[in-house]
């Protein structure tokens, strides 16, 4: 929900791209058990923003991997063996799949870059085809 209020929010901002995106959100509701953990986080981990608690529970509840690339919600999943990716896990899995060559994964990275206006850090892990990269 915390996620899809976000959306709203950008769109209110004026940004109409959002709208192709709504169609496509599916709103998830806790359970009971969910929702008591989410409250207990909720107030327990500071550095936590409601969408990556909300992500993190659903994952763990639902075993399902966490999509985040802020580091204190990966942090939390380390501690509490919940599988989650990162932009660079996924852009990784990517190429040793063989579903992007490299130079179409640096693009997109740059693309990524520019319209978040991040970095993604260890760029050239991702072509490493080391095991432990």
């Amino acid at each position: 929900m915390a996620v899809y209020e976000e959306l709203l929010k950008t769109k209110e901002m004026g940004f109409s791209f959002i709208d192709e995106i709504l169609k496509h959100v599916i709103v998830i509701n806790f359970d009971d058990e969910e929702h008591k953990e989410y409250l207990l986080l909720l107030n327990k981990e500071k550095y936590l923003h409601k969408g990556e608690l909300m992500c993190i529970v659903l994952c763990k509840h639902r075993k399902c991997i966490c999509l985040t690339n802020d580091k204190h919600a990966k942090n939390f999943c380390r501690e509490n063996g919940i599988l989650f990716f990162d932009i660079k896990g996924i852009l990784r899995a990517l190429f040793l799949q063989n579903i992007l060559k490299e130079k179409e994964i640096r693009r997109l990275a740059s693309e990524i870059e520019e319209k978040d206006n991040t970095s993604i850090k260890g760029l050239e892990e991702i072509f490493s085809k080391l095991k432990n990269a």
